[in-house]
């Protein structure tokens, strides 16, 4: 899979006939399959860490505020993220993202995301004393439908 990723549908030529992953045509699955959106193969809880509580089926599906992953396929999925509250309290009020290469100098880029790494450790402690304290069930919320 690593050798197609840089391959992009109607961009670049496909990776042929990847050695361990069967005969074929293999392209970058990101523009189609940015997040999962398929049912997953059994009954078993499914972990899912996620920078958000929402799933964008496709890359192009991005600028689509409204476009989700299909709820039935999430039925088995726990999708661990930050808290809205928590991700406006960063700096900018955002995760960082590529387009701080654009929006900012290196050095305040570095700043920026040095701090959020830095505050990150915050969710690390949470999800440890949730988990030890067992108060994990009244943690969970309804996914975003």
């Amino acid at each position: 899979a690593v050798m197609a990723s840089g391959s992009i549908p109607l961009a670049l030529s496909a990776v042929e006939d990847i050695h361990g992953a069967g005969p074929g045509m293999y392209y970058d699955g990101g523009v189609t399959d940015y997040h999962f959106d398929i049912p997953f193969s059994d009954d078993s809880l499914v972990l899912y860490p996620h920078f958000y509580p929402h799933i964008t089926p496709g890359w192009f599906d991005k600028m689509l505020s409204w476009r989700r992953g299909n709820p039935q396929h999430y039925d088995n999925v726990l999708i661990l993220c930050p808290s809205a509250e928590w991700v406006a309290s960063l700096p900018f009020s955002k995760i960082p993202d590529r387009k701080d290469f654009g929006r900012m100098d290196d050095a305040e880029r570095i700043r920026y995301w040095g701090e959020v790494m830095k505050r990150s450790e915050e969710l690390a402690g949470e999800l440890d004393e949730v988990r030890t304290s067992k108060r994990i069930l009244a943690s969970i919320n309804p996914a975003e439908r």
